[in-house]
């Protein structure tokens, strides 16, 4: 992990001491989950894939050719293929969109699923794959789901388990934020303030420096230490990044993440420069700065790159949504107050 990458990652942190209020309100859960939503919905799966899944489907919710008393993690398939049943379901552009048939196939094959509770040997399937693959059409077809409020509380259960089981020793590095977010989608779903604190903590411990796994002294990325150290950069460094946030930039004009849990962007402009948001808007900047942008509270936030009195002495902000600009200029802390943050709320335009 380069130590810029790592440099952003303790931005993250202290983002996240900020607090969590804005979640306690219904329409923030609604802002998450509607971008879970629209994240997860991706592409419309093909016919050809759609019409197999239906035809191999048994009375019971049960895909044929799966073994299901296998111990490997072989029938993960199945969470898969209720993916594809869901998407195909939901995507407009699906020939199956809003299909009774799909609809009802999805949802007897997600009880079949959650009532098996599949078990594999290696404690990784039911702990992350399983739960963070289910939630993916559990979002999707959760308006579905709801109807049916015994199958609702069971698939919450199923995906809060693993988070509520898992030892001390599971919940570390990659692993650890891999298990947050497979029960995330429980806690949005039920609207639940304290569990999503809860999260925010952990997470923010996550991020911070590891003595044994997770992030090391010297930044690299560490997991499976039981026997010695073992660096992992390329498969359990990246998915624990990727659990935490998502690089929209990092090039040597401008670093920038978005905070997947908190629906904030940090940015690093080292010059002048635009940067496209997760959703689509633009921010602009005619001064090298530091930015912080949280869209659920519509708060903007920027301090100079460095505590100096020949600092600029404003900055100015332009905001894109669908094409209205929206400018917002910063009148900049000088001399022994440079280097300090101002923030100012932002009336967007809706899309």
């Amino acid at each position: 992990m380069k130590l810029k990458t790592f440099s952003l990652l303790l931005l993250v942190v202290l983002l996240g001491t900020t607090g969590f209020n804005a979640v306690a309100q219904d329409t923030d859960f609604e802002i998450i989950y509607q971008r879970m939503y629209e994240r997860y919905l991706d592409k419309s799966p093909s016919q050809t894939a759609v019409e197999k899944l239906l035809q191999i489907m048994t009375p019971e919710g049960a895909f044929k050719g799966i073994d299901y008393h296998a111990t490997d993690g072989s029938p993960r398939k199945h969470v898969q293929s209720l993916i594809t049943l869901a998407r195909a379901y939901q995507h407009p552009e699906s020939p199956y969109y809003h299909q009774p048939k799909v609809r009802d196939s999805y949802l007897k094959s997600l009880n079949f699923w959650v009532d098996t509770n599949h078990q594999a040997k290696n404690w990784w399937y039911r702990y992350i794959p399983y739960p963070k693959e289910l939630s993916t059409g559990i979002i999707l077809m959760s308006r579905e789901i709801e109807q049916d409020k015994a199958l609702f509380d069971k698939c919450i259960a199923y995906l809060r388990w693993s988070y509520e089981t898992a030892r001390p020793g599971l919940m570390t590095g990659a692993n650890g934020a891999d298990i947050i977010m497979g029960s995330f989608a429980a806690s949005i779903l039920t609207r639940n303030d304290a569990q999503m604190r809860d999260f925010q903590q952990r997470m923010t411990r996550l991020l911070t420096i590891q003595p044994v796994e997770g992030v090391q002294p010297d930044y690299l990325f560490a997991q499976h230490c039981g026997s010695g150290r073992q660096l992992y950069f390329t498969n359990y460094g990246k998915e624990f990044v990727n659990s935490m946030l998502k690089i929209l930039a990092n090039s040597e004009t401008v670093q920038a993440v978005f905070h997947q849990t908190l629906g904030i962007t940090e940015a690093l402009f080292y010059q002048p420069g635009e940067l496209k948001l997760d959703n689509g808007d633009l921010i602009r900047t005619d001064t090298p700065c530091a930015l912080l942008w949280n869209e659920g509270k519509q708060k903007l936030s920027v301090a100079n790159p460095h505590c100096e009195s020949t600092n600029p002495a404003s900055i100015r902000i332009t905001l894109v949504r669908n094409g209205r600009p929206v400018e917002v200029s910063f009148d900049m802390p000088q001399q022994e107050s440079a280097g300090r943050s101002v923030a100012k709320f932002v009336s967007l335009p809706q899309n």
